[in-house]
């Protein structure tokens, strides 16, 4: 099932081919307006730039799962759970700066 969501080996998708940000405002006639339309446009943009953002994490997570699930088929002996904690501690230290 997770195989549908994914390309063939040397295919690609292009996750941001249809992401166009849009919003449909009045022109605004007064002062009052404009920062009621400003507003608007900017709330529906966040709110879309939220979703967009859950989208691509949730897709990445499962790239991810693809990728090690291909390396076990391919390695038998690679340690997905050891690489996995390995890099946690890795990214944990260059965040912290130790």
């Amino acid at each position: 099932m997770l195989d549908a969501l994914f390309p063939d080996e040397g295919e690609s998708i292009d996750l941001f081919d249809n992401w166009r940000l849009t919003a449909t405002v009045r022109l605004p006639r007064n002062e009052a307006e404009l920062r009621a339309t400003v507003m608007e446009v900017a709330t529906a943009v966040v709110a879309q730039t939220r979703v967009r953002a859950i989208m691509a994490s949730m897709y990445a997570s499962l790239l991810f799962a693809r990728l090690a699930r291909e390396a076990e088929r391919a390695c038998p002996d690679f340690n997905v759970d050891a690489f996995l904690q390995r890099a946690a501690l890795e990214l944990e230290e260059g965040q912290s700066g130790t």
